[in-house]
């Protein structure tokens, strides 16, 4: 079981859009996916429609007694099932920093890594600040994929995610987590900026994916619609894209 997450400390480059698209595509490649959504603004959640503030959410399984089993739903689609969030993982850093009886950056390790599960791959999106949720889901993790969206200053957030695996690789907490690769998105790849960030990316040696997010209006309707875009709009660019996206990660094994 790969363990992905998602990450970069800016935000609108497509971490949510990535997560739910990715994990459907692979869904639809006959594979397990659990998505966890550990970011505050819950839009995983509610991409997803089943955003409910009287549920369960990441945050009780976190720093209650629930299980793990006992908050996982299902989505509307075959082999994907969610870890949902709401406004009231708002204080979860916050939590994570007052506790004082263990590492705040085990919480989600300690119940996911002892709970036996059936699945293919878990792709954890989160939000855009690496601060201790975040921690949470890199400990826990095999596997980093960091979305860039060209344009100035981009790299910028590529790099300090490339410094936080370091961190939690350097602290013996986590000896196995990697970088999958970058992944450009909502990509013009006429643009000069779009030329310059794949040189660059060359330059730094870093793994980044051959396939490219496309740039396509379409996304913000399938958000509204709730649904991923291979439902409305199969012949989508972007649709097309995340399901080259997931054959080349299903190749990586």
């Amino acid at each position: 079981m790969k363990i992905i997450s998602i990450v970069n400390n800016k935000g609108g480059v497509g971490k949510t859009t990535t997560a739910v698209n990715l994990g459907y595509s692979l869904a639809m490649a006959n594979k397990k996916i659990l998505i966890i959504d550990m970011d505050q603004q819950s839009n995983t959640t509610q991409y997803l429609n089943r955003y409910n503030i009287d549920k369960y959410q990441i945050g009780d399984l976190m720093f209650g007694e629930i299980q793990i089993r006992e908050i996982i739903v299902e989505t509307d689609y075959l082999n994907l099932d969610l870890i949902p969030c709401n406004e009231k993982f708002s204080i979860a850093n916050a939590t994570l920093r007052a506790e004082s009886l263990m590492p705040p950056q085990l919480f989600l390790k300690r119940k996911l890594l002892t709970a036996s599960l059936d699945y293919d791959y878990i792709l954890i999106d989160c939000p855009p600040q690496l601060e201790e949720i975040t921690a949470n889901a890199l400990t826990v993790s095999t596997d980093v994929i960091v979305p860039i969206r060209a344009g100035e200053f981009a790299l910028e957030g590529f790099l300090s995610v490339l410094n936080a695996i370091e961190k939690i690789k350097t602290s013996g907490i986590s000896n196995d987590l990697k970088l999958m690769g970058a992944l450009l998105t909502s990509i013009d790849e006429r643009l000069q900026i779009s030329k310059y960030i794949v040189n660059q990316l060359e330059y730094l040696e870093e793994p980044f994916f051959k396939t490219k997010i496309r740039h396509s209006t379409d996304v913000e309707k399938s958000i509204t619609m709730k649904k991923p875009i291979a439902i409305p709009y199969p012949n989508n660019n972007v649709a097309m894209d995340y399901m080259s996206l997931a054959q080349e990660i299903l190749k990586k094994g």
